[in-house]
Order: C-alpha cells, then sequence, then structure tokens
C-alpha cells in the first residue's frame, strides 16, 4: 500500500466515467426508488423469519421497558446487555405500539416485531443514503448509486439486519458519520456522535480512538479540545435520562459486566479463535489457560492491541481519505478476528465503511464482495431455517467443518488485509497462490474436523452410557465431565451424546444445574443444545448428536458436594420435560453424579494432634476458642465453646462418616453434644480422597458448674459403631472446667 498525500480538503478526481454519466435529477429519482424498493424487501423478510432468541430477548426487554420505563432497565429481573440508546428507541416502540394497537403490550402479535425492527431498517436506508451522498461528492452519480445500492441491497446486511433483525445498523451509521465528520475537520461533532455510539453498541468503542487520531493529525491539540468537549456533550446526551432518574450506576455495571455475558472463546464468530477451538469455540471459556499462566482473554487482548496499535500508526501516517477509510473498515475485522467473545454479527460495520471507498480501487471490490459472501455465510451456517434444507442434502453431517472452512476464508482475507495496509505489494502471482493455499487448507479442515451430527454414535466417545429418555423424545445415549473435583471460580467441561427417538420439530433448551441438597446453586447453564448450531427442531430419529458446554463454579461456592442434575424444557413455556430415568422410574431430572467444590486448606490448628480413626482418618488438630490454660479449657455457666477441627483423609472412606463431640461429667454422662456430618452435611466423608484436609466448626453451650471430659470422634449413622481410635472409640480432648 503507498501513503497518500492529497490534502483532505481537496476533492479526488471524478470517477464517473466509468460508470457512465447520469444527471442529478435522474440519480435522485433512481436513488428513491430504490430505497422504496430495498424498504419493501426489508418488510417482507422482517416478517418473515430472525433470529428467534434475540427476538425474545427483546420482548423480555419490551416488558421491562413498559413496567418499570427505561431508566429502570437494568434492575430489573432479566438481565440487559446493551448500552442506553439502543433502549432509547425500543422504548420509543413500545410506546407506540401501545398506544396504537395494544394497550396490553402482547409481544406475540406480528406488528410487535416490526416495531421493534422498523427504526433499525429506517436508519439502514438513511446509511445507505448517507453512502450515496458521500461517494457523489466524490465519483459521481453513477458510482454513488452504485456504492448505495451494493450496500442496500447486499445480501449479507439483508439477511443480518432484516431477516436477523439485528440491531446494528444505528451504530454502524454513528461510527460511519463520526469519521466523516471528522476527516470534514469537524471535531465536536466527530466526538460528540462517536462517544453516543459507544453508548449505542460496544463495537463503536474500537473507533473512538481512530476519530481522535484523524482530529490530531489535522488539526492538533485544539481540534482535541474542541473533541473534548463534545465528548461531555455526548456522554450527557446519551445517559441523561439516567442520570436525572439517579440511575447511571446500571449503565456503569451494565457496561463493566459485558465481557462476561458470553465469555467464550467465540460465539459462533469465525474466526481465529473458532479455528483454535476447532469450532467448540462457544464451549470454551475464555478465562481458562492457553499460554502458560496468561488466559485466552489475555492472549487476545495482547494480539488485538499489537495489530491495533500497527493500524492506528498506518493511520497516523496518511493524509490520503481512502486509505483512512480502509483503515477504518480494517479495524473492524481486526475486532472480529483476534477478540474473544466475538460473535457472527460483529463484523458487520466493515461492510458500510468499505461502502464508501471500494469503487475507488479493484483491490478494494474483491475485499468488498469477499467479505460480503464469508460473513453472509458466517450468518447462514448459523440460522436455524437452513436445516430444513440441509437435512435433504445431510450436509448438517458436515456443518461443523463448513464453519471451519468458512473460518479458513476469514483468516485468509485478515493476512492479505493485513500485509495491504502494511504496505507489502501484492503481485498478481501472489493472490492465486494464496487462494491455492487457502483452498487446500480449508480442503485438510473439512476432511479432519470432528462432527457434531452423525449418523451414528462412537461408543468410544460417549463417555459413561445412560439410556435415559426425556419426554419420550430424547435419549441421553451417553455422557462425561471433568473434572470431578473443582475449586472455586473452575469450570466443569460436559460432553453429552443425544440420540433423538423420533422427528422433533420443537425448540428445546437443555439445564445443566450444580447444586446440592438444599437446591444452593453453585453452577448454571441453561442454552439450546450445541449452543444452537443444530437446535432440537430439526433433529431426525436415530442421529447421534455430541453436545459439550462448560459449567463454571461460581467464585463463593463452599466447599462441599453438589449433584449434577440435567434436563429439558420447551423454549414457549419453561416446563421441564419428564425424564425416564435408567431405572424405568420419572422424575423431572437426571442426576448424573456429583461434583466435589474443594476449598482452601483450613487454617493451622494451635493443638497439632496426629490421631487416627479407624484406617482413613485421622484428626490433624484443634483450636479450642477460648484457648486452654493450665491444660484445660475454662467456661462461665451457659458459655460458648467453639472448636475449629481439622481432619485429614488417608484415604476415601467407605461412608458416611457422623462426627460426634461431647462434654461428659463426672459419672460419664453426657451433659453436652454435637452431631453432624462435616460441614453440615455439605462435605460428606465419601467425598474425601487421600491428603484432604477438611476443617469443620463446632459450638456446644458449657453446662453447669463442674469438671468435663471434652471427647470427640465418629460413627456410622447405619450401625451406631464408632470408629476406633487406637485402644478407644474416641479421641479425648483437654479437659472443661466450668466455674461460676
Amino acid at each position: 500500500m503507498t501513503t497518500g498525500t492529497r490534502p483532505l480538503a481537496e476533492s479526488p478526481p471524478r470517477a464517473s466515467q466509468g460508470v457512465g454519466r447520469i444527471g442529478v435529477q435522474r440519480a435522485a429519482a433512481i436513488l428513491v426508488g430504490g430505497l422504496l424498493a430495498a424498504l419493501a424487501l426489508r418488510i417482507v423478510l422482517a416478517g418473515s423469519g430472525g433470529n428467534v432468541w434475540d427476538l425474545e430477548i427483546y420482548k423480555a426487554w419490551a416488558r421491562i421497558i413498559a413496567e418499570r420505563g427505561v431508566v429502570h432497565a437494568y434492575d430489573g429481573p432479566v438481565v440487559v446487555d446493551y448500552p442506553p440508546v439502543f433502549l432509547y428507541w425500543l422504548e420509543l416502540a413500545v410506546r407506540i405500539y401501545q398506544a396504537w394497537l395494544s394497550p396490553s403490550l402482547d409481544t406475540s402479535r406480528i406488528e410487535f416485531t416490526y416495531f421493534i425492527r422498523l427504526p433499525g431498517l429506517l436508519l439502514d436506508l438513511a446509511l445507505a443514503a448517507l453512502i450515496w451522498w458521500v461517494v457523489r461528492r466524490r465519483g459521481g452519480e453513477g458510482w454513488a448509486l452504485a456504492a448505495a445500492f451494493a450496500y442496500a441491497f447486499n445480501p449479507a446486511v439483508l439477511f443480518n439486519l432484516a431477516y436477523w433483525g439485528m440491531p446494528d445498523s444505528p451504530h454502524a451509521i454513528i461510527i460511519v458519520g463520526s469519521l466523516l465528520l471528522a476527516l470534514a475537520r469537524q471535531p465536536f461533532l466527530a466526538w460528540a456522535l462517536i462517544s453516543i455510539g459507544v453508548f449505542t453498541k460496544p463495537q463503536a468503542d474500537i473507533y473512538a480512538p481512530l476519530v481522535a487520531l484523524i482530529t490530531l493529525r489535522e488539526q492538533g491539540l485544539r481540534g482535541c479540545l474542541k473533541g473534548a468537549v463534545g465528548i461531555v456533550a455526548g456522554v450527557l446526551l446519551a445517559t441523561g435520562p439516567f442520570l436525572l432518574a439517579g440511575t447511571a450506576d446500571g449503565i456503569l455495571n451494565q457496561m463493566a459486566a459485558m465481557a462476561d455475558y458470553d465469555p467464550f472463546l467465540s460465539n459462533n464468530a469465525h474466526n481465529f479463535w473458532w479455528l483454535v477451538g476447532w469450532g467448540y469455540g462457544w464451549q470454551i471459556r475464555d478465562t481458562e489457560p492457553f499460554l502458560g499462566p496468561l488466559s485466552y482473554r489475555m492472549t487476545a487482548i495482547g494480539l488485538f492491541g499489537v495489530v491495533y496499535a500497527f493500524a492506528l500508526w498506518r493511520a497516523w501516517q496518511t493524509r490520503d481519505e481512502t486509505r483512512t477509510l480502509e483503515i477504518a473498515a480494517y479495524l473492524g475485522l481486526v475486532l472480529f478476528m483476534l477478540m474473544t467473545v466475538v460473535h457472527e454479527t460483529h463484523a458487520y460495520t466493515v461492510l458500510p465503511i468499505l461502502s464508501l471507498i471500494w469503487w475507488r480501487e479493484r483491490a478494494l471490490r474483491w475485499l468488498f464482495v469477499t467479505i460480503s459472501a464469508i460473513f453472509l455465510l458466517n450468518l447462514v451456517l448459523h440460522d436455524s431455517d437452513i436445516y430444513d434444507r440441509l437435512q435433504d442434502i445431510g450436509l448438517h453431517y458436515r456443518h461443523l467443518s463448513l464453519t471451519l472452512v468458512n473460518a479458513v476464508a476469514y483468516v485468509t482475507v485478515f493476512l492479505w488485509w493485513t500485509l495491504r495496509i502494511a504496505g507489502v505489494h501484492l503481485t498478481r502471482r501472489l493472490l492465486p497462490a494464496g487462494l491455492a493455499t487457502a483452498g487446500l487448507a480449508g480442503s485438510v479442515v473439512f476432511a479432519t474436523s470432528p462432527q457434531l451430527v452423525s449418523a451414528s454414535y462412537d461408543p468410544a466417545r460417549i463417555g459413561r452410557p445412560s439410556g435415559a429418555v426425556f419426554g419420550e423424545q430424547i435419549r441421553l445415549v451417553g455422557y462425561s465431565y471433568k473434572p470431578e473435583r473443582v475449586r472455586p471460580g473452575d469450570a466443569v467441561q460436559f460432553s453429552f451424546t443425544w440420540q433423538p427417538v423420533r422427528d422433533l420439530d420443537e425448540h428445546y433448551m437443555l439445564f445443566v444445574h450444580v447444586l446440592n441438597s438444599g437446591l444452593e446453586k453453585v453452577g448454571q447453564r441453561d442454552g439450546p443444545p450445541t449452543r444452537n448450531v443444530y437446535p432440537t427442531r430439526f433433529w431426525r430419529a436415530g442421529e447421534a448428536i455430541h453436545d459439550e458446554r462448560s459449567v463454571q463454579i461460581a467464585p463463593n461456592a463452599r466447599p462441599g458436594v453438589y449433584d449434577v442434575e440435567i434436563g429439558f424444557y420447551p423454549v414457549t413455556d419453561f416446563k421441564r420435560l419428564p425424564v425416564r430415568r435408567p431405572d424405568g422410574q420419572l422424575d423431572s431430572r437426571l442426576v448424573l453424579g456429583r461434583v466435589v467444590v474443594t476449598g482452601p486448606p483450613p487454617a493451622a490448628p494451635a493443638m497439632p494432634l496426629d490421631r487416627p480413626l479407624g484406617e482413613a482418618i485421622r484428626l490433624a488438630g484443634v483450636t479450642a476458642r477460648p484457648a486452654p490454660s493450665g491444660g484445660a479449657i475454662r467456661l462461665a455457666p451457659s458459655a460458648p465453646l467453639t472448636l475449629d477441627l481439622v481432619w485429614e483423609a488417608l484415604a476415601t472412606p467407605p461412608v458416611d462418616y457422623t462426627v460426634f463431640v461431647q462434654l461428659l461429667d463426672e459419672r460419664g454422662q453426657v451433659a453436652g453434644q454435637y452431631d453432624g456430618q462435616p460441614q453440615g452435611g455439605r462435605y460428606p466423608t465419601s467425598a474425601w480422597v487421600a491428603a484432604d484436609r477438611i476443617g469443620e466448626t463446632v459450638t456446644l453451650t458449657a453446662p453447669g458448674p463442674g469438671d468435663y471430659r471434652l471427647i470427640v470422634g465418629m460413627y456410622d449413622l447405619a450401625t451406631g459403631r464408632r470408629l476406633s481410635a487406637g485402644g478407644a472409640d474416641f479421641i479425648e480432648l483437654p479437659p472443661v472446667l466450668v466455674r461460676p
């Protein structure tokens, strides 16, 4: 790539000869007619399909806004993971819908879907008109119409914004507008607009430094000072209603939690990390270790930071408008390719920015067409209705392979574009060689990739056999999960093999819960099997579907033993499907097994001991409060005596033993007593393994005045038999002297 030197104030040579000269009035008429046709097409698509999951989420947000008001959306019962500007026009749509059609806010009507999507569709056409206006001033009427219609009728844009109903046009028009204002030396408006964009959708964040750099490059510090005032104005405008209501902390909490809403390697984005995860990026938490002490997330941030800084440096070097806008489009692909927690729609902003400049060079035209194609394929391969067509030709068995091939294409384009941005001279011979290499890589990936769906299951892959059947429709052939012993904050990885008993025609959600006997959940993951890559409504009898997911244990989880339960429920009513367990009994859930959550080792005891109980347990020590004095523990009547017992497992005990602590009077009668399983039953002894150290706190109330023996031990509750402790069946601790 060569660095241009043309001042931005000058208009580039007009290029309308390439597409023929068109008069202004005729061009305007063609534009209006084309945009009306594009609107009609969008309206048809908006009512014929869509991403059902996101649509249901938007409906839930709409109900919250209708009931509580937009300024209380973030403190409602449903997680709202969009910044506030999107919520403003959602509220506008809700209020108009209630006033005109449904005061009770019936969100099941098709009209409500249109009310939610129509603002985004209109802004999308406004973006096409903006593209026409910008290109017309630089390249003439012909190229302006070509650029506007190439965007307005782009299949990828139509699929994303109209068919799926993704609200990407609001932040896209803000990004494009702020870049153009910065290039036009309007820093106040540019910085104000990009600030509003940050509060519209997070993807706008990466363009704010570029807007600032353009201002600094063209106008110096004086322009940046004007821009800083614009930031204040933009932030106040975007957050004003929340500031006035005193609920701005909800915005801050939402923005701080964004990275943890879907904290996975790749959320169906066919990027670099999709290849690293070998198609299972949505099952790998990006907080897991990747390179030594570095997690996937930290590695991604490092890679992104290096390439992002390089792109800004190249933007600083050029004063050419086309190159600056090309770098802006490139930054959108950098975010998509190198960051984790990215969704399949997050490459969208590349298209409207490229629409401003693709007509200038053959390479940019090729780039626009190629990115449109692979972006569309990324969306299509994660659309549930596409499976209706795949069923007939059997390609759903190779679905995961197709996603990986598309990821190879994305990586190829990204590498090519990076070389171009770096200024590497790309010869005509290099392009065929690169395409051949990418084709070979794609073929290898297609042939060797794992399969999500197969005509039969692999016995070596199913793990533990099950045979449980959910709703007489879905059989769990087998499962596995690891590790079975985790620390708080760690993740448990699950693998399932499902087999439909009959053809399914409904969307079901799979829940995986980790909870104790008191139904205290320390881990939960609800969502469609295969994370909606292959929705249940398209499952066919006899197929084998491989499914994986991870469940993170809560960082504040108390040590103990927790059950793992799974089950299904339909999206429509959340009523669990009955499950016929392998023993033939019916239940509302299937308990797979248990997970042991370990805690930090207990503090070193004040009185170290080494007293065995049976063959598998020893008492490592005790800390008494109050501490012994003169070889005895001294208490007042009715005062509390607290003992911190530290047990150590020598092996896994065969049964769940019960701990007893007793105060015995001079006649050997029990004057005070505690009985219970370790840690209130949360950590039974059958879950202990060799070298485990388990803390246990017991509190007794001192009886009346007297001298008492203090003993501790364990017994089998079923038989009442105590574990032996040397020559006795208890361990004696310092005596307790109770004095008035």
